[in-house]
């Protein structure tokens, strides 16, 4: 793909923000090893908020210690510094209201597409994922430092410039829609969305304000689910998370309760 794209900076994030802090100080960069190590890296000298977003990384993780594939002035790799006053506990739950954020922003921007979110906090168009989230955070005792939470969404890639491994389970926007998007504006309605979530979020304390949001938008309930549950595996249908977060499983009338820590797949 020989066309360009924009690039992101903070004069053209800011006129499209309607946010009051997350976003409103950017520190783009060419390359980075991580933007969720850069922004843990600048969190005891940086405010609420700053987002720190770069064209290209060399060392990208998603869940579990696995590489995020990163290549060069396609996608969006980026992570927001967020110091939320709330119990460390609560924290994990951050994940999932980006991921419904993303979910909301994703379909403003492109309403045709068959955009879900797998649980915990992955977003999948059409079969395929298109991005992952990482949250990851710091604790004084029972108090949050700080958190970071870490997007790596699928843009502008094509198809054949995903490495072979990837081509049958990733996808990005221009491959599902059929046509470029400006990386910027993405970003900006995700970071104008995300903030009103997570001001909601804080202000419950949980993510009750978001159990219709998750109905909606989960690609897993009411489908047949295995799960790692500790040393064990378990089968059975998904229906819904708790206000905590945590996967429900029924199997023969009885609720498992799966946690984020845990593996979930679509039994086929």
């Amino acid at each position: 793909m020989n066309q360009q794209i924009p690039d992101i900076t903070a004069e053209a994030l800011a006129r499209q923000l309607t946010t009051k802090a997350i976003g409103r100080s950017l520190l783009a960069l060419d390359c980075t090893e991580s933007t969720n190590l850069t922004a843990a890296e600048l969190a005891p000298v940086s405010n609420h908020g700053l987002v720190v977003v770069a064209d290209h990384q060399t060392g990208g993780r998603g869940r579990n210690g696995r590489a995020w594939f990163s290549p060069p002035q396609r996608n969006l790799y980026f992570s927001i510094l967020l110091k939320p006053t709330c119990a460390p506990s609560l924290v994990p739950q951050l994940s999932i209201v980006a991921a419904l954020s993303m979910h909301t922003a994703l379909l403003s921007l492109l309403p045709e597409l068959p955009v879900a979110v797998k649980w915990p906090n992955d977003i999948w168009i059409d079969g395929r994922k298109a991005c992952g989230i990482l949250c990851t955070m710091s604790a004084l005792g029972n108090a949050t430092e700080y958190a970071v939470l870490g997007l790596g969404l699928n843009v502008n890639t094509a198809l054949e410039e995903l490495p072979p491994e990837l081509r049958d389970t990733a996808t990005s926007l221009r491959i599902a829609s059929g046509h470029p998007c400006d990386r910027c504006h993405v970003l900006a309605t995700f970071l104008n969305t995300f903030e009103q979530d997570f001001t909601q979020w804080l202000a419950a304390g949980s993510l009750e304000p978001f159990m219709e949001r998750w109905n909606q938008a989960s690609l897993l309930d009411g489908h047949p689910v295995t799960a790692e549950h500790g040393h064990d595996t378990i089968a059975g249908t998904a229906c819904g998370i708790t206000p905590q977060g945590q996967l429900r499983l029924e199997t023969n009338g009885t609720i498992t309760l799966i946690s984020a820590g845990d593996v979930a797949r679509l039994r086929l």
